[in-house]
C-alpha cells in the first residue's frame, strides 16, 4: 500500500508502577477482571524495540524508531494559538484540573478550630470519628499524599486552602450556604440557621480566587522553593511545603449574612427559623492570608454585600 507502518502501544499511565491505580478504579467500577489488565503504561524506545524483537532487529528498528521519526518530519510547524486571532485553546475539564492541582478546603482541614484567625501551620482541631469525619480526613490525608510525592519525587506541588468560596454560576442546589439562603428568600421560604447564627465565616468572591490560582501558578518552582521550606516572611515562618490560605479575612455570622440577603431582596416574605446545630460545625471561620499577600501581592478585593448583590441578580436572571 505504499503506507509508513510504526509500532505503537496502548498506554493508560506512564510508570508501571501506576498499574495498582487503574486497577483500584475499575474494581470500584464492577470490573471483573481488573486485575488480570496487561501493563498498559508508557513505553521507553528500549522497551518497544525488545517488545517488537520478533520482527528481526532492522525491521523493529524501522517501526519503532525510523518510521515515527519520519512521520514526524512530514508535520508542518503549527501554532496551538495563530497570531491572527484572539481565540484561546478550550480544554475540556481544564478548570476542574487546575482547582486540583492547587488542592483545596480549608475547613476539612482546620476542622473547628482553636486557633484564630487560622494560619497554614496550624494542624487543626478535628474529630476523626464524627459524621463529618470521612469528608475532612479524606481532605487532610490528600494534603499529606501531596506533600509526601513533593518530598519523595520532588513535584511541583501548590496547595491552597480555599475558604468559603461564592458566586453567579453556583449551582442552586450546592448546599452552601449562600446559594441556599437565596433560593429560599427566593421561593419565600423560612431560611434555615442552625444553632443560634453567631457562628461566623468568612466569603470570598470567585473572581478573587481565581487571581490568587492565577498568580499562584503562574510562578516558577523556584520562586515557590526560595519562599516555602521555614523561611521567614512577614513575620511568619512558612511551611514545609508550599501551601497558602486564599479567602476573605472579613467575618461575619451566619445570622448577619442572612439579614442581609433579606436586605437586598426587600420584596421576600421569608422569615428566619432556627434548627439544631449539626455535630461538628465549626463555631468561627477566618482565614490568616498573610503568606498570600507575601507570595503573591494578592488580597481579595470585593466585600460581601457586593459579591451578594451580584450572585442575587445571577440567580435571579435564572429563575
Amino acid at each position: 500500500l505504499g503506507k509508513l507502518t510504526v509500532a505503537t502501544c496502548d498506554a493508560h499511565f506512564m510508570n508501571p508502577d501506576d498499574k495498582i491505580y487503574r486497577e483500584i478504579l475499575m474494581t470500584g467500577k464492577g470490573f471483573k477482571d481488573a486485575e488480570f489488565q496487561p501493563d498498559l503504561y508508557l513505553r521507553t524506545t528500549d522497551e518497544m524495540l525488545a517488545e517488537f524483537a520478533y520482527l528481526g532487529e532492522e525491521r523493529a528498528r524501522e517501526v519503532v524508531i525510523t518510521n515515527p521519526n519520519k512521520i514526524n518530519d512530514m508535520i508542518a510547524d503549527c501554532r496551538p494559538v495563530p497570531k491572527e486571532t484572539l481565540y484561546f485553546p478550550q480544554i475540556a475539564g481544564s478548570s476542574e484540573a487546575l482547582k486540583n492541582m492547587c488542592y483545596q478546603k480549608a475547613h476539612e482541614i482546620y476542622g473547628d478550630p482553636l486557633v484564630h484567625p487560622q494560619v497554614e501551620e496550624y494542624w487543626g482541631n478535628v474529630n476523626t470519628i464524627g459524621l463529618r469525619s470521612c469528608y475532612d480526613e479524606g481532605k487532610r490525608v490528600a494534603e499529606t499524599l501531596c506533600a509526601d510525592y513533593r518530598r519523595q519525587y520532588g513535584d511541583d506541588v501548590r496547595m491552597v486552602r480555599i475558604f468559603n468560596t461564592y458566586g453567579p454560576k453556583m449551582h442552586p442546589k450546592d448546599g452552601r450556604v449562600i446559594s441556599n439562603f437565596i433560593m429560599q428568600a427566593l421561593a419565600n421560604k423560612d431560611i434555615t440557621l442552625f444553632g443560634d447564627g453567631k457562628q461566623t465565616r468568612s466569603f470570598q468572591y470567585c473572581d478573587d480566587l481565581v487571581e490568587a490560582f492565577r498568580r499562584y501558578m503562574d510562578l516558577s518552582p523556584a520562586k515557590i522553593a526560595a519562599f516555602f521550606g521555614g523561611k521567614k516572611a512577614k513575620g511568619r515562618v512558612t511551611p514545609a511545603v508550599p501551601v497558602i490560605n486564599t479567602g476573605n479575612p472579613g467575618e461575619y455570622t451566619i445570622k448577619e449574612l442572612a439579614e442581609e440577603t433579606l436586605r437586598q431582596l426587600p420584596e421576600s416574605k421569608s422569615k428566619i427559623v432556627f434548627k439544631p446545630l449539626p455535630e461538628d460545625d465549626p463555631k468561627r471561620r477566618k482565614p490568616d492570608i498573610t503568606l498570600a499577600k507575601a507570595l503573591l501581592g494578592w488580597e481579595p478585593k470585593v466585600p460581601l454585600k457586593e459579591g451578594l448583590a451580584k450572585t442575587i441578580e445571577y440567580f435571579k436572571s435564572k429563575r
